[in-house]
């Protein structure tokens, strides 16, 4: 998706992979599968560290976590205007907290 969307990619990396995906990650949906590009990245890690979070990072970093993969999760406070519009592009409530989905998943359980 992000190669047919344009979507802008970091300058920080030496290589650049693609997976074919129908969504950007996370679980399929009435599933516990991870979609292709996350169980890729799942699958081709050892150790995933996350600054805060949502859907996406938390279904990752728990499938990482089963795996008996080493997961370091750091809360930190989403960009607010970001969340508002995600959630209005979905046609969801606006959040009533700053945290994200991965924050409720994984901070108390280090």
């Amino acid at each position: 998706m992000a190669r047919d969307e344009g979507a802008p990619l970091s300058s920080c990396v030496d290589h650049v992979f693609f997976i074919p995906d129908s969504q950007w990650g996370g679980r399929l949906a009435g599933s516990k599968r991870l979609s292709s590009n996350s169980a890729a990245i799942v699958a081709n890690t050892t150790t995933l560290l996350a600054i805060g979070g949502g859907e996406i990072a938390r279904d990752e970093l728990l499938a990482a976590r089963h795996a008996g993969k080493t997961v370091t999760f750091i809360a930190a406070d989403m960009n607010h205007q970001t969340a508002r519009d995600k959630a209005q592009k979905k046609g969801l409530p606006e959040p009533t907290g700053s945290t994200g989905s991965a924050h409720t998943a994984l901070a108390e359980r280090r």
